[in-house]
């Protein structure tokens, strides 16, 4: 699952910051490789203590301000941004936020990015935003297809950006889908790796599905819930690709223009007649009432003139079939019984 992801992710990072230790100070977490969000974050907070520090000092009686104390001050607020020293639970946090980031920008570059570069921001220069975006792992379709639809334009508007980048998914999709799903894939899959991928190496098709409706191809993300939903988690990386190849050439296929019309009826055959419930299911519990009372206790002409009903569909058939019964049977059809009958009979027929 993709959170599963997330999470080890987060925990990878930390436990390269802190090891085994609960805390740890700000110059560590640099050097150790924490993730530039983070050390900026937590280089703003003490930023902001140390300038609190500073304004106390100057309403303080002590001569803060001589030249060689104020030398001193600053080789100590160095020193105090390098050893200030926090605990896990405090760069939790940011670190998951770091890595959330990270993915969904690789996921849904389209939803997100603009939301990365603008921040509180309703226009910018086009070229800031042309070097933001170089600067993220999108992948050269993004940056090509943007820098050519930016041309000659001065600045650029959030939703503008979100607009453009969609259009760019649909040009790099129309030219090579399969290629440009596996480029926005295999980023994913580096990150996750901290490597370059391999053919070999699983893709969980949670990920997958999550990366194909970031990038507008919800068809194809329903195929692969389709397959989650069968049982399968995982596919190799080349297997992924061999996919998208087979949704590609499923996708491709089209009804030919030139086919001649036929009706419904020479492609299929004559449309099925309705089936009829059964005589003796609308019978019921009614058959010894009308053997005693219309068929003078004979089950053996009733039994006839049911074979003879049953085989015919059409209600105007079988009240004729009835009538030649009661003629041939010696029945009296026009009893109050033998009206009770005919209307069980007919009531087949809707």
């Amino acid at each position: 699952m993709l959170a599963d992801h997330i999470e080890a992710l987060k925990e990878g990072m930390l436990w390269r910051m802190f090891g085994d230790g609960d805390a740890v100070e700000l110059g560590q977490m640099r050097d150790r490789g924490a993730p530039p969000s983070v050390v900026r974050k937590l280089t703003e907070e003490v930023s902001s203590l140390l300038e609190e520090e500073r304004e106390r000092r100057q309403r303080s009686p002590l001569n803060y301000g001589h030249p060689k104390v104020k030398a001193l001050l600053e080789g100590l607020d160095e020193l105090l941004m390098e050893v200030a020293t926090f605990r896990r639970e405090e760069v939790e946090r940011l670190v998951e936020e770091h890595v959330r980031w990270e993915v969904w920008i690789r996921l849904a570059p389209s939803e997100m990015v603009p939301k990365l570069i603008f921040r509180e921001e309703d226009l910018l220069p086009a070229e800031e935003v042309v070097r933001a975006v170089e600067r993220l792992p999108l992948g050269g379709a993004y940056l090509d297809g943007l820098r050519k639809l930016l041309e000659g334009e001065r600045e650029i508007g959030r939703e503008e950006l979100k607009d453009l980048l969609w259009k760019v998914e649909r040009e790099a999709i129309a030219r090579d889908p399969v290629g440009f799903l596996m480029e926005g894939l295999a980023s994913l899959m580096e990150f996750f790796l901290g490597r370059r991928v391999r053919e070999e190496d699983g893709v969980d098709l949670d990920v997958l599905e999550n990366l194909l409706r970031g990038r507008g191809m919800d068809e194809w993300a329903r195929l692969i819930r389709v397959q989650r939903a069968l049982g399968y988690e995982e596919w190799k990386f080349s297997q992924v690709r061999k996919v998208l190849k087979m949704c590609y050439e499923v996708e491709e296929e089209r009804p030919p223009e030139d086919i001649t019309p036929i009706s419904l009826e020479e492609l299929i055959g004559p449309r099925p007649e309705a089936s009829l419930p059964p005589l003796r299911e609308l019978i019921g519990r009614r058959e010894r009432y009308f053997i005693r009372k219309l068929f003078g206790k004979d089950r053996e002409v009733y039994e006839a003139v049911l074979d003879r009903l049953e085989p015919i569909r059409d209600a105007q058939q079988a009240e004729a079939e009835l009538e030649e019964c009661y003629r041939i049977y010696g029945l009296e059809g026009d009893s109050k019984v033998a009206e009770e009958f005919r209307e069980v009979v007919l009531s087949r027929y809707g």
